[in-house]
C-alpha cells in the first residue's frame, strides 16, 4: 500500500491527494517516498485543502493561522519553481499559447477562463506582490500587439 509522504496517511493506488491533508501525490514514485520535483507532473498545483481555504479567503479575508494557510504557502512555492523553469525558456511565448487553443484538448471550460484570468491577473500579482507597476507596461504592450494583428487581419481580407 502507498503513503502520503507528507503526514504518512495511507493513500490508493488512484488517488491524486493524499484525503488526510491534501497534498499532491503526482506518481508511484511519489507515493511511495519520494517528493515530487515539479508540480507540472499533475493537472494543477493546488490541492484540494488550499481551493477550499482559498474559498473561504474570497469570503472571509486571509486568516495566516489557518491550517489551510501552510498548504497555500507550499502550493504557490511549487507553482513558482514551475513558472521559474517556463521563464528559462527564451523562445517560449505565454500570449501565443494562451491563444494557441492548444489546451482546450486538456482544459475544460471553467479551467480554460481561469487560465486566461490567471494570465491576465499574473502581472498584478507582482505589481501587488513586489511594487511594481509592470501591469500599465504590459497594457500597452497588448494593445500593440492587437493593434498589429488588426492591421495583418486588415491586409490579408484585401
Amino acid at each position: 500500500m502507498a503513503y502520503c509522504t507528507n503526514c504518512g496517511n495511507e493513500v490508493g493506488k488512484s488517488h491524486y491527494y493524499c484525503g488526510q491533508c491534501g497534498n499532491p501525490l503526482t506518481d508511484e514514485t511519489d507515493r511511495d517516498g519520494v517528493a515530487p520535483r515539479s508540480t507540472a507532473q499533475r493537472t494543477g498545483f493546488l490541492s484540494g485543502r488550499t481551493i477550499e481555504y482559498l474559498s473561504d479567503v474570497l469570503e472571509e479575508g486571509l486568516d495566516e493561522d489557518h491550517p489551510g494557510h501552510i498548504y497555500l504557502e507550499r502550493d504557490i512555492a511549487a507553482a513558482l519553481v514551475d513558472f521559474g523553469m517556463v521563464g528559462t525558456i527564451e523562445d517560449l511565448n505565454l500570449l501565443e499559447v494562451l491563444i494557441s487553443g492548444s489546451q482546450g484538448d486538456f482544459l475544460d471550460d471553467t479551467e480554460s477562463e481561469l487560465m486566461y484570468l490567471g494570465f491576465l491577473r499574473l502581472v498584478r500579482l507582482y505589481d501587488q506582490s513586489i511594487g511594481t507597476d509592470w501591469e500599465d507596461e504590459l497594457s500597452d504592450r497588448l494593445t500593440t500587439v492587437v493593434e498589429k494583428a488588426k492591421e495583418e487581419i486588415d491586409e490579408d481580407q484585401r
